[in-house]
């Protein structure tokens, strides 16, 4: 077990290093569609994953050079990583360490610039050549799509907006990637009912119905209470539908 524990602590040392963007709940990467703003700090490219493939390897190195001159600076990162280590390792909780990381970088930019001598920065070189493989190998391809817990959410957005034909298109494309996820099918059916789509509304809410009784009928009562009465009946005659095709 002390082992067990040992490599996983390792591994998660070499995910908080690593070059590539860790989502938890919602992909980080097909942001950058929306974003100017993300795609200027956030990229890729061959052999090079920014932020982390870029800063790491030089902050390691200005907190090497620069600890002393700052050591409660460099202590704080070192419980940030460790606090990042401890729990998950992913993008919204490592983003904190960045500006720290601006921070140490530009030390050591400055110490290569001018204030070490040719031995101490072929050693650095090496040093920096070595902790940029190890941020920047395996790191993957930037992901165009939102996952589907993602595209979920959005496409309830969507639908309270009225947005209707939007938020279908980003149910059925959330399962496409996870046929299994009840609350879209259900959010489906709702929309291909407003669409005039009855049959299709009818076969999406049995999905969802197979899938996840108790959450569909709970859903159904949300609708009711919210005052939907429309959408709920029209539920409820699909839950007629579907009780009576069993019970045949």
């Amino acid at each position: 077990m002390p082992l067990a524990f040992a490599r996983l602590q390792l591994h998660k040392l070499r995910l908080l290093v690593g070059g590539n963007e860790i989502y938890r709940n919602q992909a980080i990467y097909p942001a950058r569609l929306d974003s100017p703003v993300l795609r200027a700090l956030l990229w890729k490219i061959r052999g090079l994953a920014f932020p982390f493939g870029l800063l790491l390897p030089l902050s390691a190195l200005g907190l090497w050079v620069g600890a002393r001159r700052a050591p409660l600076l460099a202590g704080l990162v070192a419980v940030l990583c460790l606090s990042v280590v401890a729990f998950f390792i992913t993008a919204r909780y490592r983003v904190v360490v960045v500006p720290f990381l601006l921070i140490f970088a530009g030390q050591a930019a400055a110490w290569l610039a001018g204030q070490s001598s040719w031995r101490s920065r072929l050693i650095a070189a090496a040093a920096l050549a070595a902790l940029f493989l190890i941020a920047n190998l395996g790191q993957g391809r930037m992901d165009d799509k939102m996952n589907a817990d993602a595209e979920y959410s959005l496409g309830v957005r969507l639908g309270e907006k009225g947005q209707l034909k939007q938020a279908a298109a980003l149910f059925e494309s959330a399962l496409a990637s996870k046929p299994d996820y009840a609350e879209a099918w259900l959010n489906l059916s709702v929309c291909y009912d407003i669409f005039g789509r009855h049959e299709d509304a009818r076969q999406a809410f049995a999905r969802a119905y197979a899938l996840d009784r108790e959450a569909t009928l709970r859903s159904l009562r949300d609708f009711l209470s919210e005052g939907k009465r429309d959408t709920a009946q029209a539920l409820l005659g699909h839950l007629a539908a579907v009780r009576a095709t069993r019970a045949e």
